[in-house]
């Protein structure tokens, strides 16, 4: 298992910040191609150039997240996988609209992600679609069923209403990232991808609890 990384974005952005990275990667037998390493140089002057408070963002490679990334708020850290400039651009669009945001849209955020990784976790959904059906076709409980279709819309609001904030959230990220990196094609090709990634999860519980009414 690769060991991380851990630096700032302003060392980063540096010639010998890059040449440290590179060391770190050879380590593990991987390595940055030179069209990547001159894409990132490039990527990360631009955006120390937009906002140069970006350069105390923390980054750390070798780290986890969801499509390889993940932008913590609280500790203003940048973590990839791997330090493609694709993914690094997607997450700094995050430490940009996140990051330097008012307290009330963090608060947004963090609350909708909460709440959608328990309305996404099909672990939660399903047995929700199904229960509700089971327990008012019983005996004795289908006086009630009238109330069934309103808890499966009402769990089916909360669905979408937990992941609008996110799937917003991500496509102003992808958007951001489009307009830094140079092959605009390959930018937009991997934006589709992530949000589609996003709506396909947002969609699942949506589509259970909406299918669990037909068995009403």
């Amino acid at each position: 298992m690769r060991n991380e990384f851990l630096t700032s974005l302003g060392a980063l952005a540096r010639p010998s910040g890059l040449a440290r990275l590179q060391e770190h990667l050879a380590q593990s037998d991987s390595t940055l191609s030179t069209d990547e390493v001159a894409q990132l140089y490039s990527l990360l002057q631009s955006e120390v150039a937009v906002d140069p408070t970006l350069e105390k963002t923390k980054i750390r490679v070798g780290g986890t997240g969801f499509g390889g990334g993940t932008y913590f708020p609280k500790a203003d850290l940048v973590s990839v996988t791997e330090p493609t400039p694709k993914a690094l651009a997607h997450e700094l669009g995050h430490a940009k609209s996140v990051g330097r945001s008012g307290e009330l849209y963090r608060t947004m955020q963090n609350t909708a992600r909460e709440l959608s990784n328990v309305t996404n976790n099909m672990s939660v959904a399903l047995p929700l679609a199904a229960v509700i059906p089971l327990l008012l076709s019983a005996q004795g409980a289908t006086k009630y069923k009238s109330w069934g279709p309103i808890a499966l819309n009402a769990l089916t609001g909360i669905a979408i209403a937990a992941n609008i904030p996110t799937l917003l959230e991500e496509t102003s990220a992808s958007l951001d990232a489009v307009r830094h990196l140079p092959d605009k094609l390959e930018a937009t090709k991997e934006m589709v991808k992530t949000l589609g990634a996003y709506g396909a999860a947002a969609a699942l519980p949506v589509a259970a609890f909406q299918i669990a009414k037909r068995f009403l």
